[in-house]
């Protein structure tokens, strides 16, 4: 099955892994992305592996994938900031509006809200 961006690709290529935010049609696996099956004619939905890259995050695994499509949120361990500090946090799956024109899809970081120095966490 060849990549709907373009290229071929290999492993569990075409393996659906849940449903697409866009058009509700198939998300299918491939190499280096995760794309809707509709095509990009018709839905322009991919959310790229390396999407957390610019925090030396590891690539995206189909688990994390399929969580993230069906609104949940993973848990992301060693991420590096700009200031080379490691951090822990959440992702949700979340879209930008890109400079061509229409959206694109990342995962989205949340952190837990910070509880300041000498005060206790509240229940």
């Amino acid at each position: 099955m060849s990549d709907p961006n373009g290229g071929n690709s290999g492993g569990n290529i075409g393996a659906v892994v849940g449903k697409c935010p866009i058009c509700g049609k198939d998300v299918q696996e491939f190499e280096r992305m995760f794309a809707c099956s509709a095509g990009r004619d018709v839905c322009d939905f991919t959310l790229w592996r390396d999407t957390l890259k610019i925090f030396e995050g590891a690539p995206l695994v189909t688990s994390q994938t399929r969580v993230l499509l069906e609104g949940g949120q993973i848990e992301l361990v060693g991420l590096v900031s700009k200031a080379g500090k490691s951090f822990n946090c959440k992702g949700t799956l979340g879209s930008y509006d890109k400079k061509g024109g229409g959206k694109g899809w990342s995962v989205k970081l949340v952190f837990e809200p910070r509880v300041p120095a000498g005060a206790t966490a509240q229940n």
